[in-house]
């Protein structure tokens, strides 16, 4: 069924993109790069099936691959640490396997809000 919670999801694959500069499920198909589907190319076509397939089985593209080795003695790398893990917890809200669990793009809007300001907070108490 195709409703917001589908654009909760790929929001969550946006925040991954951002952290990582990588696709969701980038290189897991055959071990190539996987790419928006063409039409004119059935292989393409079939690791999209793939992908669709694993992704409603529960799986999802790898959070460990985001850095979580920033340095954290000076407040540039605590807040770098913290936006990390904010972005982190966001993408795993929108990946939650039953739609009905997804928040709504408000309530990610209002946990991203309420968190950066906690951030701002943070990092200025340590400049």
């Amino acid at each position: 069924n195709l409703t917001e919670k589908v654009d909760i999801y790929q929001m969550g694959n946006v925040f991954y993109s951002l952290l990582t500069l990588l696709l969701p499920f980038e290189g897991v198909v055959e071990g190539e790069t996987t790419t928006i589907p063409d039409k004119n190319n059935d292989s393409n076509h079939d690791d999209v099936a793939v992908i669709q397939q694993m992704i409603r089985d529960g799986e999802r593209p790898d959070l460990t691959l985001m850095n979580d080795d920033r340095s954290t003695t000076d407040g540039n790398g605590e807040g770098e640490e913290m936006v990390s893990r904010v972005l982190k917890e966001a993408i795993e809200m929108c990946w939650r396997q039953n739609p009905l669990d997804r928040p709504t793009a408000s309530e990610i809007v209002e946990f991203l809000e309420k968190e950066l300001d906690r951030i701002i907070d943070t990092v200025l108490e340590y400049s």
